[in-house]
């Protein structure tokens, strides 16, 4: 059996369309409930589009899902939950259907494989385990070693960056992330239009930035690309600016839980050694360095109470920082990995009240490339939107 990923028509032989609020409420309610495959079809589309890949947190780890009008989406499939989910993926004459509760259907695609998914590098590694594709960002973890994951205590209870070797490599060289940039940005199926370089925290007071920094460098030179650099608030200001010198242009650091006695409870490590002051303060300057929408702070939802995440978004926004919200995903093997998800009700009163929040400081709920927000709560409507 072919599967044609391609999204299905209507029955008057038009593309079916849903509004920016109506994709957005189908969008949180696949990011709450995930979505069913059968065998057959989970079976036949594996060579053509873009398989789920479980790396970093695994936020990006589910199937992309296009909806009617463009709405992206990363839907869980392998969780336990989205076994149970009301949604389901039905192969069609003509495409894919998103079956939900009471029948409603609506056309969906799949976003394809890139062909560098099926290359290796000349070390003989995958070139999909050195770097991945979130939408149309390629997504390059530099470590999946991190100095809060070594210890059970200090870990962070909802990261599984520590079981996902499966799928990432685990040393990564400097000739092995170049390599994997040139596939992905000159992809004949699937390029990638801008770069996130990230990771594990690794020792040291710069939680990672300078070994970034080298690597933006080198891509600098090659190419003209967006880069966006995700660590941990280093305790030092100027690596700010050597981030910013050395090509980044979009920063972020992410602080997750808003709620003290939450954050101590569930990322001890970070909480102890770095704590919300010194975040707020790292963000603030680089919202300076950056400019605006270009200093980032992604905050999970789902582990709090709502009040705490909307008192987060008021703060961050109120200083100049783009505030991500990303739906709390549990992980098999991690701490928190038989926790249920967030219900869609509180996922989408989160997102209603949030977006009215931000914009009292002329912000909108980032990430701003549509694309990009499969894993993320927005309604996709807001002019600073990329497509």
């Amino acid at each position: 059996m072919h599967i044609n990923c391609q999204s299905s028509l209507n029955s008057e032989g038009k593309q079916s369309y849903l509004s920016p609020k109506v994709a957005a409420k189908l969008k949180t309610a696949l990011l709450s409930y995930g979505v069913k495959l059968s065998d057959s079809l989970r079976h036949n589309f594996t060579e053509s589009v873009r398989p789920p890949m479980r790396v970093r947190s695994g936020s990006c780890g589910g199937l992309d899902i296009v909806l009617p009008g463009g709405t992206y989406v990363n839907c869980p499939i392998n969780e336990p939950f989205a076994h149970r989910s009301p949604y389901s993926l039905v192969a069609a004459d003509d495409g894919l259907i998103l079956r939900g509760p009471g029948g409603d259907d609506q056309p969906v695609s799949l976003l394809p494989m890139p062909d560098y998914y099926r290359q290796t590098s000349r070390n003989g590694e995958a070139l999909s385990s050195i770097g991945q594709l979130c939408g149309d960002r390629l997504g390059i973890g530099l470590t999946n070693d991190c100095i809060y994951w070594r210890h059970p205590s200090e870990r962070c209870k909802f990261c599984s960056i520590g079981l996902n070797l499966k799928t990432e490599t685990r040393r990564k060289t400097f000739n092995d992330i170049i390599e994997v940039i040139d596939a992905a940005l000159n992809d004949s199926v699937s390029p990638a239009r801008h770069i996130l370089l990230g990771g594990g925290t690794p020792s040291g007071p710069d939680a990672g930035a300078l070994g970034i920094a080298q690597i933006a460098r080198a891509i600098r030179m090659q190419w003209d690309v967006p880069i966006y650099a995700m660590i941990a608030a280093p305790l030092h200001n100027d690596v700010l600016y050597e981030l910013h010198h050395a090509g980044v242009t979009e920063l972020g650091m992410n602080i997750e839980l808003f709620d003290r006695n939450v954050a101590r409870e569930l990322m001890p490590g970070k909480h102890q050694a770095i704590g919300l002051e010194r975040y707020l303060e790292a963000l603030a300057l680089a919202a300076g360095i950056f400019g605006k929408y270009n200093a980032r702070s992604i905050m999970i939802v789902g582990l709090e109470s709502m009040e705490s995440t909307l008192k987060g978004v008021d703060l961050l926004a109120s200083i100049g920082v783009l505030p991500i919200l990303s739906p709390f995903r549990p992980f098999a093997g991690t701490i928190l990995g038989e926790r249920s998800p967030p219900s869609f009700e509180f996922l989408w009163e989160t997102l209603e009240a949030a977006t009215e929040v931000a914009a009292k400081h002329d912000m909108p709920l980032g990430p701003l490339c549509i694309p990009c927000q499969g894993n993320t709560l927005t309604i996709p409507n807001h002019p600073a939107y990329l497509s």
